[in-house]
């Protein structure tokens, strides 16, 4: 409806507002423009401010004919199986909007309640209020806490969570989810305290350098080496390991 469709101009709008108070994003829209001069690739996914008010009905209709239609959906599956099963194959949705992607909202899960293999979403939205909305889908959809707050996740419906640490140290998830499970929840709460100083440990780690290095280093200092993170991640150095071990014991991890 053109009610939805303003929102949805509203929304995109917003969000081009916002990437022009982040130099990040400022500095990736100018290298791409600069490297790849005036191919599709140059230009924002998301368009201007120009074209995004430009748009009307007509617009989005004509595209949908277009475009959205099955001859042009091309499904890739990697892994050991034969193609007659990947009629079977479930679709979680990533809600993973700082890669630059406006937020997906409650009501757009809900319209896709009955689309077909949609079974799960990681669910992680901009503010708390907005990701309270997860009451509203979470008995239709799977939902899994993808960087909130576990214990409200669960207490909202939620099925699971992202976790980092459980490639080093699984008795800790192992642990809080069955402390969730059994709706034990003060005793949830204590175990992700256990966690705050790696948690402030993994922030620092992060200013120094992105990518996976705090995981790859809680696993180093677990004494399961997996190798220095690729780049252009920065390697970690014996000071930071050394450091990591120390919290670690003091978490009794170690």
């Amino acid at each position: 409806s053109d009610s939805e469709i303003k929102i949805a101009k509203k929304d995109v709008l917003s969000y081009l507002n916002r990437k022009k108070q982040n130099y990040a994003s400022i500095v990736a829209d100018k290298f791409f423009e600069l490297l790849f001069n005036n191919h599709p690739y140059s230009f924002d996914q998301f368009g201007t401010e120009e074209s995004i008010a430009n748009i009307n009905r007509d617009n989005l209709v004509r595209a949908h004919q277009n475009f959205i239609s099955k001859s042009n959906i091309y499904l890739s599956a990697v892994g050991n199986f034969d193609v007659v099963d990947s009629i079977d194959i479930g679709i979680m949705i990533y809600n993973t909007h700082w890669f630059g992607a406006p937020s997906i909202t409650a009501e757009t899960l809900l319209r896709l309640s009955d689309a077909e293999h949609v079974f799960a979403v990681k669910w992680n939205t901009p503010t708390l209020e907005e990701y309270s909305r997860m009451k509203d889908f979470s008995h239709i959809i799977n939902v899994l806490n993808n960087g909130g707050d576990p214990i409200d996740c669960h207490k909202m419906g939620g099925i699971g969570y992202i976790t980092w640490s459980a490639t080093a140290y699984p008795q800790h998830d192992l642990d809080l989810w069955k402390a969730l499970d059994e709706c034990r929840y003060e005793d949830a709460q204590n175990l992700l305290d256990n966690q705050s100083l790696l948690m402030k440990w993994r922030d620092k780690s992060n200013l120094k350098s992105g990518g996976y290095r705090h995981l790859k280093a809680c696993m180093t200092a677990m004494g399961q080496d997996v190798g220095q993170p690729r780049l252009p991640t920065l390697p970690l150095d014996e000071e930071e390991i050394s450091e990591l071990k120390q919290i670690l014991r003091k978490m009794k991890w170690l």
